[in-house]
């Protein structure tokens, strides 16, 4: 984590000080609630909340400084550095830093499978190596910087993961990680309403690209052939998956509610996540390890002890049921990915599908709820349940008969969903984060069954 003094770190950010800058800081934080002593605390102006309000209380929990656009906001005694856009001032302050790294950089995309993979990656290097990874889905213009500004000066490794809802936001994020390797998971549709298509979502991706170091390397995904387009001339390119003309091609899939295993360029490797989608993540993992310096012993072993990001396909046993909670979020890819690993690791027991809206498909949106619609109804699951409109209305449309159907969880909606799981059953939820598809779960919890079942 940096350890600058605070007159570096001005200069870093071409601030205007307010009181004596001696000292130094001991990382950087967004959050007084989390924020360690001695840290720097950067004001943030979000949608529901400005972190202006809360100097005074990162004063009061010992933070070192503070970066604000109002200067009136820091109470005495507390050093204040004073930039006209404090987000602006986070990234600045991580590029100076990234560029004193020895770290190598590995940057993450892709419409699904970001953050697992990041994991992936992570954990792949972890067993011979000391790194910094980002923490939760860190992905945006003040998750990135986060991540680099929490690397500590001997790693040898840094994950960021990068994202987008809309164009133009990955280059400048890719630029300020300066990866060595830089890869895209998959071209889907996701973020359609600023996106429009999957072309859309491929010009934004691609443009990772754009930040790659000098002699790094960048993977895609071999799914999406038009992806080696837009990789910049002279950068080394080549892809992962399951496709017969893969650089890297994915073999021998093997994959079990705990866990998938699977072979890559003359290697078997195993992760504890289940299905095919899993084993392209964990290929991506192992290409960009070994680009890293791991040894395919080392990335066997850390991957092994991988563990799923929360509501990733986390399977819990709750009151006698399975429960797969894949509702971190949701597009058509991930869907159907989700209904086929939950078709392929739940045999055996009776099997309920509780699908949730995808949100942001814009002008796609029909066409994406019938065909997660129709997927469902054609893997034969024992139950479906649908959370929202337009999963109601695209099965009326096809003429799919759901075991419950509700326009939300709140107000009773998810415990009537609940009270179709008996003890023994296997669930899947699997929506948009906006629908909040885990008060299903909760709503099972909570009403302590007794296995007679609805």
């Amino acid at each position: 984590m940096i350890g600058w003094t605070l007159e570096r770190v001005r200069e870093a950010l071409g601030a205007e000080a307010a009181g004596p800058l001696e000292g130094s800081i001991r990382g950087v934080s967004v959050d007084t609630r989390t924020m360690e002593p001695g840290a720097l605390y950067v004001a943030i102006r979000g949608p529901r909340h400005d972190g202006h309000e809360f100097v005074r209380q990162a004063a009061e929990r010992g933070a070192a400084a503070a970066v604000v656009s109002r200067g009136e906001a820091a109470p005495a005694g507390l050093p204040a550095l004073t930039v006209s856009d404090t987000v602006a001032a986070l990234g600045r302050l991580a590029s100076a830093y990234r560029a004193t790294l020895g770290a190598k950089v590995a940057g993450v995309t892709g419409s699904c499978g970001k953050t697992s993979t990041c994991r992936l990656i992570d954990a792949a290097l972890s067993g011979s190596r000391r790194g910094t990874a980002a923490r939760r889905s860190f992905n945006n213009a003040i998750g990135v910087p986060l991540t680099l500004l929490g690397a500590r000066e001997e790693d040898a490794y840094v994950v960021c993961e990068i994202g987008t809802s809309g164009p133009g936001e990955i280059e400048p994020l890719s630029r300020l990680a300066a990866p060595d390797v830089a890869l895209i998971t998959l071209i889907g549709r996701a973020h359609l309403e600023k996106l429009i298509d999957v072309e859309g979502v491929r010009r934004e991706k691609t443009r990772i690209y754009a930040g790659l170091r000098e002699g790094g390397l960048a993977l895609g995904p071999s799914s999406a052939p038009r992806v080696r387009e837009d990789a910049p001339a002279g950068v080394r390119y080549e892809t992962v998956g399951v496709e017969r003309d893969a650089d890297h091609r994915i073999r021998s899939v093997r994959t079990e509610r705990t866990g998938t295993s699977f072979e890559l360029d003359g290697e078997r490797y195993r992760v504890p996540m289940a299905g095919e989608h899993s084993a392209v993540n964990a290929g991506f993992a192992v290409v960009a390890a070994r680009e890293l310096g791991a040894d395919p012993a080392s990335i066997a072993a850390g991957l092994e002890k991988a563990r799923a990001p929360e509501m990733r396909f986390e399977t819990s046993l709750v009151a006698g049921a399975t429960i797969v909670n894949d509702a971190y979020n949701a597009n058509p890819e991930s869907v159907a990915a989700a209904l086929r690993a939950f078709a392929g690791t739940c045999a055996g027991q009776r099997r309920i599908v509780v699908l949730g809206d995808m949100l942001e498909m814009g002008a796609s949106a029909e066409a994406a709820h019938e065909e997660a619609i129709g997927l469902a109804r054609d893997l034969a699951f024992d139950a479906i349940a649908l959370v929202g409109p337009q999963m109601r209305a695209a099965a009326g449309r096809l003429n799919v008969r759901p075991a419950a159907a509700v326009d939300s969880v709140g107000g009773g909606g998810a415990e009537e969903i609940a009270r179709l799981v008996r003890a023994g059953d296997a669930v899947l939820l699997k929506g948009s984060r906006g629908m909040a598809l885990e008060r299903v779960l909760e709503a099972w919890r909570a009403s302590e069954p007794t296995g007679a079942g609805a």
